[in-house]
């Protein structure tokens, strides 16, 4: 089994922004260092034989810190997505020498933290589009529902772009959002080759949640995307705010239960290994 989505971070690389410096008691609960070591205990007992670390700070740095972090796991974290200035004029550059590292998979702007929702669209970003393409590495859309038509735009200019929706782009679950994200998201897996993450939707349920309030989410990216192009991801540790590991697995488990071994197989490990082009010998 193949986690497609997890964290790590170290609050003294003082780099993060929305954690770490004790002002928002949002994230309160999860202020604290989150590392490999607790990683591999938690992937030991759920039964995780690979991960894809995402990056969390917009810096270079921490991605740097993160494929320090992948190295160090024992071939238990497989890939990294990391961060670049997409807008810098010495993107490609960067990006080239990130890419040296062959655990860097794929690159991830925190497009949700962005107030205008067409910013990917720029013609600035080209060269750095155009370099994650040639170097073969994927791009990870971190989107809120509003971002969604301009991801379509995007992924319409670029059809060569390998491209995933973190978290099925957020849907506010807790207050029953359903258009006009349902048909943004179809609209993404009609009109494009995007994959999508069955990742965070925990953390935009209510607290309390039962799988009952996320089914039909999850019903929703199934019938989207197939089983063909969704992807299981953790979101640890952000989702600790609202739930655990083992619920949020079991939960997801549940959603795909009524899909053919194979098939589940696919959405849990498969999927992850095809998109992000992972190694596939067990750590």
């Amino acid at each position: 089994m193949i986690d497609a989505h997890h964290h790590l971070w170290k609050l003294a690389r003082a780099d993060y922004g929305w954690i770490g410096d004790g002002r928002n008691p949002a994230v309160a609960p999860i202020e604290r260092d989150y590392l490999v070591q607790d990683y591999r205990s938690l992937a030991a007992a759920n039964d995780v034989t690979g991960s894809i670390a995402v990056q969390a700070a917009q810096t270079v740095d921490e991605t740097r810190w993160l494929l320090e972090q992948a190295r160090a796991s024992g071939g238990l974290i497989k890939g990294v997505v990391g961060w670049i200035d997409m807008a810098a004029a010495d993107a490609p550059n960067v990006l080239r020498d990130l890419a040296r590292d062959p655990l860097l998979r794929s690159i991830r702007p925190m497009l949700q933290e962005i107030a205008d929702v067409e910013w990917v669209l720029q013609p600035k970003l080209l060269p750095a589009l155009r370099a994650i393409m040639e170097l073969d590495l994927s791009f990870d859309l971190l989107v809120r529902p509003p971002h969604l038509k301009a991801a379509l735009t995007l992924l319409t200019r670029h059809p060569d772009l390998r491209a995933i929706v973190d978290h099925a782009g957020k849907p506010d679950i807790a207050n029953g959002m359903w258009q006009p994200w349902a048909d943004d998201i179809d609209r993404i897996a009609r009109e494009t080759s995007a994959y999508c993450k069955l990742s965070g939707l925990v953390t935009e349920a209510r607290p309390g949640w039962k799988p009952g309030d996320l089914r039909r989410y999850a019903d929703h990216l199934l019938d989207c995307f197939g089983a063909e192009r969704l992807v299981w991801g953790s979101d640890w540790p952000v989702m600790l705010l609202n739930a655990d590991y083992p619920r949020w697995l079991a939960a997801a488990k549940q959603f795909i239960a009524s899909q053919s071994a194979a098939d589940q197989m696919a959405i849990m490990n498969d999927n992850a290994i095809r998109f992000y082009r992972l190694p596939v010998s067990s750590p």
